[in-house]
């Protein structure tokens, strides 16, 4: 059985103890460290699994429960989120569709759910560019329409309205294919 040394260890391992040619190495050569010393130069040593605690207390009932009762966390230390799954569920049932849309405004828009209302009405309760009253085939909202650099709401728009400009960009180039279908329409 082929076998050979290792420069990190300096310990004589079979060949499959090696990387081989999948890693880039070309064909039929081997690394020079053993696959072992390689993950840990790479990664550092191996860790040693730490011990958790078959119960956690939930942050928001305070109950001790089993871990099985909490959702997975990766950024938590423990790997599980501090709230069990009852509580968290409990959160997300009293946020009705109408204050999820309002937050959602908010926070993408900087405007309130009586803003929009306002909007609407102004615009007569249709899109601002084409007067449509339907936001889109399967839209239940008209989107709102505001400038990606400075943040600045200009209205509300009907799907088709919001794509359109979305493609054009700029008003210039928008100017221009205007021009272009008066003289060629």
């Amino acid at each position: 059985m082929a076998s050979k040394r290792c420069t990190k260890c300096g310990v004589e391992k079979p060949l499959e103890a090696f990387y081989g040619p999948r890693h880039r190495l070309g064909h039929g050569a081997t690394a020079n460290q053993c696959k072992e010393c390689h993950r840990t130069e790479r990664y550092g040593p191996p860790v040693e699994p730490v011990s958790v605690a078959p119960n956690k207390q939930c942050s928001n009932c305070k109950a001790v429960k089993p871990r099985e009762d909490f959702g997975n966390c990766r950024s938590s230390s423990d790997g599980k989120q501090s709230q069990c799954r009852v509580c968290q569920h409990g959160r997300r049932r009293h946020v009705t569709p109408e204050q999820h849309r309002a937050n959602n405004l908010r926070k993408l828009y900087g405007i309130t759910l009586a803003d929009y209302t306002r909007m609407l009405d102004d615009q007569d309760r249709g899109c601002a560019i084409c007067g449509s009253v339907t936001p889109g085939r399967k839209e239940k909202h008209f989107h709102v329409d505001h400038d990606h650099v400075t943040g600045r709401v200009r209205g509300l728009l009907c799907e088709r309205c919001n794509v359109g400009i979305g493609y054009f960009g700029s008003p210039d180039h928008l100017d221009k294919a205007a021009d272009y279908l008066r003289r060629k329409g």
